[in-house]
């Protein structure tokens, strides 16, 4: 490609393959480009200005769950068998548990205490992977787990890298998420990251288009828990999207022009956004003045 602003579908896969820099660049991480979609002043604190603060409790829990559920599914690829449902639940325990001493946690409205805030995490962690390792995991047919990625684009300012959760012995990649509702009934077709997943597959390892992408979501409703898997399928049509997403991204960032989330966003929120309290376009929570004698009831 001789211009970065002009990938289309003839060109997305020379856009980015083959291509090695004399000097190592930058590597962004898809997880900042999709902070960087979804809230620029989010993404500004945290890779810009380097701002470290503790995660909210729902990121301690993903990773519980996460570590629980690769674990058990590389014990499948590597012996054709899962691990009990106890042993994966003590891991997705520890690793909870490790998640909050290792990073600490900025509380939500609804979590007076930190030590409150580890022990409602640890039990929904344990109730999301019960889910995964009985009704998820024995339907999954893991080839490859965690397996990272690096995307080389030519006259870029940075290359693009990953780890996809779960590719399948079929060609299709998964992604994992928690959640505390159902997602919308397009979100594996509106999936930025299942583009980027597939786009690697097709790049990296010359996978044929259309390339399935599939959305298992773990649930956790009040009263139960739910799993949720839903697939669509990506088509250089689609890559070449992403690559024009990629590219709009560099200058957002080249710029420093960056956008806030919309109040009604649903990350835009105490329990998701752990800088909500200092951010400067947060909107706060409506309070109410309580008389010194209290309301009269009526």
């Amino acid at each position: 490609m001789t211009d970065s602003n002009d990938a289309d579908v003839g060109d997305v896969r020379n856009w980015v393959f083959d291509w090695q820099p004399k000097i190592r660049k930058p590597q962004v991480h898809y997880s900042a480009l999709d902070l960087l979609w979804r809230c620029g002043i989010a993404f500004e604190f945290r890779y810009l200005k380097r701002m470290r603060l503790p995660p909210t409790s729902p990121l301690h829990v993903g990773r519980g769950v996460d570590h629980a559920a690769n674990i058990n599914l590389q014990h499948k690829i590597d012996t054709d068998a899962l691990l009990t449902t106890e042993h994966v639940l003590d891991l997705a325990r520890d690793r909870t548990r490790e998640s909050f001493e290792d990073s600490g946690v900025t509380l939500a409205p609804d979590e007076p205490t930190e030590i409150a805030a580890r022990d409602m995490a640890v039990d929904k962690a344990v109730r999301l992977t019960k889910l995964h390792a009985t009704q998820l995991a024995p339907k999954l047919k893991p080839n490859a787990v965690q397996k990272s990625f690096a995307l080389e684009i030519q006259n870029f300012s940075f290359d693009v890298v990953g780890t996809r959760d779960l590719d399948d012995i079929d060609g299709a990649v998964h992604d994992l998420k928690t959640a505390r509702k159902s997602p919308s009934k397009h979100a594996a077709a509106q999936s930025d990251q299942g583009t980027l997943y597939a786009l690697s597959a097709w790049v990296i390892d010359k996978r044929a288009a259309p390339i399935t992408f599939a959305l298992d979501t773990l649930v956790d409703l009040k009263r139960e828990t739910k799993l949720v898997t839903q697939s669509s399928t990506r088509n250089e049509a689609d890559f070449a999207v992403m690559a024009k997403r990629i590219e709009n991204a560099e200058r957002i960032i080249l710029s420093g022009a960056f956008t806030p989330a919309r109040q009604t966003d649903w990350f835009c929120d105490l329990r998701y956004c752990e800088f909500a309290k200092i951010c400067p376009y947060f909107r706060r929570p409506v309070t109410v003045a309580v008389p010194n004698g209290g309301f009269d009831d009526e």
